[in-house]
């Protein structure tokens, strides 16, 4: 995992000390995406990782009958793009139209889909949350007035994912991002406010296409939006 610099030695992670008692985690390679938006078709490589996560907005189209054809092509490649891939992990977004629709049916072979769920993989805690606020028309809007849905995110997650980006002004994608939505500040105010009461070693998201790295705090943050991202998570390194 890069660490920006940041030291991991003995039972220290991020600057987090690990109690005794904590159980033995070991290495994993993840492959993070989101906001593909069709441009799966030009991938021509694989990518060695036992997790795959994909942190929505798959297909080129909104279009409900072409995201069916599109998505069940992408699902049947996916075993090629990732080779070695034990689990696939869909936290979908606002443009997932055919997952919000089908989510309760079963996708295939080891795909699982998170909205407000949690799931263990590997010794390690995993969230998904697909929810933005863009307005009607969209999918997996949260149009209930109250984040619930964030209050829902337990503390002592190693990996959270969401399609929104929280609103740090430390991350790159949100500095850059400033002006471009008019008078709405990029990334969603309530999520960075969850994300420091939970504080998850990843956090994971895309929704704004600007890809980046960065450890602020306890958590490393990863904006894996338009090309797979590999992922080195040591685990618990002792």
């Amino acid at each position: 995992m890069l660490l920006d610099s940041m030291a991991t030695e003995g039972n220290t992670i991020l600057g987090r000390t690990l109690p005794d008692s904590t159980p033995y985690i070991g290495p994993l390679t993840i492959a993070a995406v989101s906001d593909i938006h069709g441009t799966w078709k030009n991938w021509d490589r694989e990518w060695n990782a036992e997790l795959v996560i994909l942190a929505g907005d798959i297909c080129g189209s909104d279009i409900y009958s072409e995201q069916k054809k599109e998505m069940r092509e992408f699902l049947s490649e996916l075993p090629n793009f990732f080779p070695a891939a034990y689990k696939f992990v869909i936290v979908p977004g606002n443009h997932d139209f055919w997952i919000e629709r089908e989510r309760g049916n079963r996708l295939g072979t080891g795909i699982e889909v998170l909205v407000d769920y949690e799931i263990e993989y590997e010794g390690r805690r995993i969230w998904g949350n697909p929810w933005t606020i863009c307005g009607s028309g969209w999918a997996f809007q949260w149009t209930r007035g109250r984040r619930e849905d964030l209050k829902m995110i337990p503390s002592g997650l190693d990996i959270l994912v969401t399609h929104d980006a929280p609103r740090f002004y430390g991350l790159r994608c949100i500095k850059e991002s400033l002006g471009d939505y008019g008078f709405e500040e990029p990334g969603s105010l309530e999520l960075s406010e969850t994300v420091r009461r939970v504080k998850p070693r990843i956090h994971i998201f895309g929704h704004i296409h600007k890809p980046e790295h960065r450890v602020i705090g306890e958590t490393e943050f990863y904006n894996v939006s338009g090309y797979p991202v590999v992922i080195e998570d040591p685990g618990n390194p002792y």
